[in-house]
């Protein structure tokens, strides 16, 4: 009858869900309850997986197991379910997620517990949270990211995550298993967008510099000049790829100063490149293995950290000397020496401390370096003699170095810092001021001569001056520098010469050439100093000498001719600033030694005509600034006999003056001068007096009396 029906059968079947193929078979009967047996088995995302469903009467339980390991199982009875189980996450995320299910008829909520999943370049996330749902429809948060929609086209929204350096955060969606995404990366050293696609298989990754693929396990990266920034700017370029739990490939890092290369080869690296400073070229090289660390060896200066950190051996960059045998592995054992002409430093290790124990040179001081900074001293530059400043004593800490009464630099944002020093030089006074950041800023040097300033970024600052400058009369001068690469070019324009200047330099080294009408000037340093002077009747006449210079004088010395109207004077030498001199006129020679320290001068002279005798000896040294020629002789007139002349020559102001004193006195400076007579004279037995004044310039002369 009805009541005793019995049926038994069998089904199988195949089909896509998800866009992936899917293959189902099972038995199903009725004994009065319905009972039902069911295999299935398909691929969905990265791994195959088999599900086992069994139902009898009112009551069901169901397995999943998938390749990667993942193993949950359900029970229910009705409408209500439960199930529990650990669920490996889709690649390329590495990890586990304990999952907790319920569900009552269409509503249901999973509850996922998941620290510590992995992630090529990222942190480990905790990837917990709670997802809930009404049959197609879900909404959730697992650690970082937010889903809602529905399972054929979800949206995802990531918050900024943690990566290894920077962090990650952006917006996508999951259409029918197929990932697509829109991400930004941030980080102090690079910023930049990256498109994320999936298809056939691979996650595609699109950046303005570079490219990348995870197919299958393995992550390949292309990258075409990645900006980095770390104080300078670098670009990196290179291929990478991480498969089997290894990396291979090599990547470059190139800036203006530094530039190194990694050989990739499984969890470590091969390192070589080379840092260009100021002080010179240093190489170096070394590898990173997980289990001896890293090591990186510069000449004979080995670091290793392998847990703890440490540096032996020694280094010498130019003037530069560092030589170590320091340990760090929760405490510090041993010392470091820093030593250049100018300053000289050890660092001594003192269990949980690292302290200053002397600091001698241009600065002077001590402290404590670790765990807390906290040195204190007196900066003592090498000023040039007669350069007074105020005593520059500093501090330093973590917050900031002070120079107490001048000036300060935090160390917080962008480095502010700001300066200003007073100074003075014999007798002149000035100010030299800075302030800015650490990417740009703004300097000044003012002094009753003139003023000079410079703005902008410190690899571009625009450089502005004029002023007076004494001997040498108005100066205008404009140009750029660069000091992160120690790079400078200007031009500058001396009025009063006509003299235009153009100096190009980095470093210590620097070119520099000028032009003036009868002029020119060649030169620079490179390694030692060259200068070329060439003129051709190059007028003296602004510095007050009624002259003109012909010939050439440099670094080795040379021949150069000083003609006036009343002589011309010869210097020869074989040093740039050493020549002897050699006078010469119609009424007198002499010679002399000429030196940056000053001048010795030896001459003597004879005049005789129609009656008229004049002998003049002059002798003097002296600097420059104070350079002092003793005159001494006689003059025979006629019907006035010999009269005694005695007088001084010397330099002020910037010029040269000279003063005659007897019978006849002189007094001038440059070629203008002034002055008087009273001699005595006897004629056809009668004795009288000539009296007068006169004035003149050069040879025009004027007088009365």
């Amino acid at each position: 009858g009805w009541d005793r029906i019995r049926v038994k059968g069998r089904f199988l079947g195949e089909g896509r869900f998800l866009s992936e193929p899917f293959r189902h078979q099972g038995t199903l009967s009725f004994d009065q309850v319905f009972s039902l047996k069911a295999e299935a088995e398909g691929r969905l995302f990265d791994r195959t997986y088999r599900l086992g469903l069994g139902l009898v009467g009112h009551d069901y339980q169901a397995s999943l197991e998938d390749s990667l390991g993942s193993r949950v199982v359900l029970k229910g009875q009705g409408n209500r379910t439960e199930a529990q189980g650990q669920v490996a996450w889709p690649r390329p995320l590495e990890g586990w997620a304990q999952v907790a299910f319920e569900s009552d008829g269409s509503q249901w909520q999973a509850r996922v517990q998941s620290p510590g999943v992995r992630l090529p370049l990222f942190l480990p996330l905790d990837l917990s949270g709670e997802v809930a749902g009404n049959g197609e429809q879900v909404a959730g948060q697992l650690g970082p990211l937010a889903l809602r929609g529905t399972w054929s086209h979800l949206l995802l929204a990531l918050s900024p995550t943690p990566l290894a350096v920077g962090s990650l955060r952006g917006e996508g969606r999951l259409i029918s298993g197929r990932l697509e995404a829109s991400l930004h990366y941030t980080s102090p050293y690079a910023t930049f967008p990256l498109q994320v696609g999936q298809e056939k298989g691979a996650f595609r990754f699109r950046s303005p510099y570079g490219e990348g693929e995870y197919r299958g396990g393995a992550l390949a990266l292309r990258l075409r000049g990645l900006p980095i920034r770390a104080l300078d700017e670098f670009r990196l370029f290179g291929q990478a790829l991480y498969r089997d739990g290894g990396l291979s490939g090599r990547l470059t890092l190139k800036g203006r100063y530094l530039e190194a290369g990694a050989d990739l080869r499984r969890l470590g690296a091969d390192i070589q490149g080379r840092l260009q400073t100021p002080l010179g070229l240093l190489p170096f090289a070394g590898a990173y293995d997980p289990e001896p660390g890293l090591t990186l060896k510069a000449q004979d200066l080995l670091l290793r950290y392998q847990g703890g950190l440490s540096l032996r051996g020694r280094a010498r960059l130019g003037p530069l000397v560092l030589g170590a045998d320091l340990l760090y592995d929760g405490g510090f054992q041993g010392w470091a020496r820093v030593e250049t002409p100018w300053l000289a430093g050890v660092l001594q290790g003192e269990s949980g401390r690292l302290v200053l124990a002397g600091l001698k040179g241009y600065a002077q001081g001590e402290g404590e370096v670790y765990p807390e900074l906290r040195i204190a001293g007196r900066f003592l530059p090498p000023l040039p003699e007669g350069l007074e400043v105020p005593p520059l004593a500093f501090r330093l800490d973590r917050k900031g170095l002070e120079v107490l009464g001048v000036g300060r630099l935090e160390f917080a944002g962008r480095y502010p810092f700001h300066l200003a020093l007073p100074w003075r030089y014999r007798g002149v006074s000035g100010r030299f001021q800075a302030e800015g950041t650490l990417e740009r800023g703004q300097l000044s040097l003012s002094s009753p001569y003139g003023r000079v300033e410079a703005q902008g970024g410190w690899r571009d600052l625009r450089v502005r001056g004029q002023g007076e400058v004494p001997y040498v009369g108005p100066v205008r001068m404009a140009g750029k520098l660069d000091l992160l690469g120690l790079a400078y070019q200007a031009q500058a324009h001396l009025e009063k010469l006509d003299l235009r200047l153009g100096l190009v330099g980095r470093g210590a080294g620097f070119r520099f050439q000028g032009q003036a009408p009868g002029l020119r000037l060649l030169g620079g340093y490179e390694e030692e100093l060259s200068l070329l002077l060439q003129a051709e009747a190059f007028d003296l006449s602004p510095w007050g000498l009624p002259a003109r210079a012909s010939g050439t004088w440099g670094t080795r010395g040379g021949r150069l001719r000083l003609e006036s109207p009343y002589g011309e004077v010869l210097f020869t030498g074989e040093e740039l600033l050493s020549a002897q001199a050699r006078l010469s006129g119609p009424f007198f020679q002499g010679e002399g030694q000429v030196s940056p320290e000053g001048l010795s001068l030896a001459v003597r002279g004879e005049y005789e005509k129609n009656g008229l005798g004049v002998r003049l000896k002059a002798e003097g040294e002296g600097p420059w600034r104070a350079f002092r020629l003793g005159l001494s002789g006689e003059a025979r007139l006629p019907y006035v006999g010999a009269l005694p002349l005695s007088g001084q020559v010397w330099t002020e102001g910037g010029g040269l003056r000279y003063r005659l004193q007897g019978p006849l006195s002189l007094e001038g400076k440059g070629p203008s001068y002034r002055g008087s007579l009273a001699l005595p004279f006897a004629a056809l037995g009668r004795e009288g007096r000539i009296a007068g004044s006169f004035q003149g310039q050069g040879l025009q002369v004027a007088g009365k009396g």
